[in-house]
């Protein structure tokens, strides 16, 4: 991608920090097909918008602490169909790496299910590495990402 088109993309859309559960709840809905279900997917939210101020997407990040580390867990993430291919899920990934880093996080940890390439390509992408948790705490055949922050 030229350095031009990566700067329209910047310009075209913002993430930033949101409480708008309602909001979130709702693009979840229509990208999942179901609701948020745990009450800590709140602790950490991001919504992006788009320059007409229509929303694109949403993340989430919680932080736990896993074998004496503080990591952050990715725990969620959609960029809305009208959105896609505009690398908004590698900023969302970024955006929350950051967020960890800041608030003093070791690692960050996610997971794709097998058939989430894009997903899995774009994590690849963003320095995260596959690894075995001691308790695959999201399934069995799932795929474990870390990457060191």
């Amino acid at each position: 991608m030229s350095m031009l088109k990566h700067l329209e993309i910047l310009m075209k859309y913002s993430v930033r920090r949101s409480e708008d559960y309602d909001s979130i709840r709702g693009q979840n809905l229509m990208v999942f097909g179901r609701g948020l279900d745990r009450a800590w997917e709140k602790e950490a939210c991001w919504e992006c918008f788009d320059e007409t101020g229509a929303v694109a997407g949403f993340c989430s990040a919680h932080i736990l602490n896993e074998q004496g580390e503080q990591t952050l867990f990715l725990s969620r993430a959609a960029v809305l169909p009208h959105a896609r291919g505009n690398q908004l899920q590698r900023r969302f990934i970024n955006t929350r790496c950051r967020y960890g880093k800041k608030v003093g996080c070791d690692v960050a940890i996610t997971y794709t299910s097998p058939h989430n390439t894009t997903s899995s390509n774009n994590l690849i992408r963003e320095g995260f590495e596959m690894y075995v948790p001691h308790y695959k705490w999201a399934g069995k055949d799932m795929l474990y990402w870390r990457k060191v922050l």
